[in-house]
């Protein structure tokens, strides 16, 4: 959506591996967190990754490893305001069933997107997570990594 000049936003809602800000090369001071403490101030937590230019909030690491989305009251007014700044506001959150982080953070979103790994992800943890995930909001699937053969659509081979 970026490379389209879509103003798009994305926010690493991972306190605990913080992937990423990890892939993006990011060891931030401060990120996500401490925008939510202050959500007027924004724009002094965004980042820019320099390829595509795709604006990003990362998440710094934490002293106190009990922090999470629960804690951070500004959260909300923080969605808030990029909602009004930029056309597409993205959350990369943890798995839903390893903490409360992904399904309060899913309870804010629009419309939540479950990345499944083909032959890694278990249909179980699959089926759970849309249960967690589809009370909050409109929920849908992706599998990566699938095999030449199958046709898009179908998880049976062609």
């Amino acid at each position: 959506a970026a490379q389209q000049r879509r103003a798009v936003i994305l926010l690493d809602c991972d306190f605990r591996q913080r992937g990423l800000s990890a892939m993006l090369g990011r060891e931030p001071r401060a990120g996500l967190l401490e925008a939510c403490a202050q959500p007027d101030r924004w724009r002094d937590y965004v980042d820019e990754e320099e390829e595509t230019g795709l604006h990003f909030i990362p998440m710094a690491r934490s002293a106190n490893p009990w922090r999470s989305l629960i804690d951070a009251a500004g959260f909300e007014a923080l969605l808030m305001r990029l909602r009004g700044a930029y056309d597409l506001v993205v959350l990369d959150c943890p798995p839903a069933l390893r903490s409360a982080d992904g399904p309060v953070a899913a309870r804010m979103a629009d419309r939540c997107v479950i990345v499944a790994a083909w032959d890694e992800t278990p249909i179980a943890a699959l089926r759970d997570t849309m249960r967690v995930l589809r009370a909050r909001a409109a929920t849908g699937v992706f599998v990566n990594r699938v095999p030449a053969g199958y046709r898009f659509g179908r998880l049976r081979p062609t």
